[in-house]
């Protein structure tokens, strides 16, 4: 359950940032209904498991 700003989380992972840039521009951007997106970069799993 998402309280607050986030009605979506999305991990994507990607080897390098301009991969996940495009995927976040070309992709995600696009699914209708997503009107605004925020990206958190994590280095090497530094800070999330799972």
């Amino acid at each position: 359950m998402l309280i607050g700003s986030y009605e979506i989380i999305c991990k994507i992972t990607a080897p390098t940032y301009n991969d996940i840039s495009e995927i976040i521009s070309k992709k995600i951007r696009k699914i209708p209904g997503i009107k605004s997106t925020v990206t958190i970069n994590i280095i090497n799993n530094q800070g999330f498991s799972r």
